[in-house]
C-alpha cells in the first residue's frame, strides 16, 4: 500500500511537469513507452536505475518516457534518497 501511494505521488509530479515542455517539443507528447524500459540516472553521488512496467500505469509510464526523451530530468537536483525505497527530485535547473 505504501509503495502504491509513493508511486501515485510520483505520477502526479510527472503529470504536473507538462507545463515544462515547450510547444516545439509537442510531438514528443504523442510517444508511447515500450512495455518495459529502464532509465539510468547518473548523479554525483552514484547512479541508480529505474525499471518501468507500462502495464502498471500506462499513462504514467508514457509521461515518464516523454519527460526522459525531452531531457526534463537533466540537471535536476535530487534532494532526498532512501535506499531501496524512494528518490525525491527538486526543480529542474535551467541552464
Amino acid at each position: 500500500m505504501r509503495s502504491y501511494f509513493l508511486f501515485t505521488l510520483f505520477l502526479l509530479q510527472l503529470f504536473s511537469a507538462h507545463s515544462q515542455i515547450t510547444k516545439t517539443d509537442a510531438s514528443v507528447l504523442k510517444l508511447k513507452a515500450q512495455a518495459t524500459f529502464k532509465v539510468e540516472f547518473i548523479t554525483s553521488k552514484g547512479n541508480f536505475m529505474v525499471e518501468v512496467y507500462r502495464n502498471w500505469s500506462p499513462l504514467g509510464a508514457d509521461r515518464f518516457y516523454q519527460l526522459i526523451r525531452t531531457g526534463y530530468y537533466n540537471n535536476t537536483l535530487i534532494f532526498r534518497v532512501v535506499k531501496d525505497y524512494l528518490v525525491q527530485f527538486g526543480v529542474s535547473v535551467l541552464s
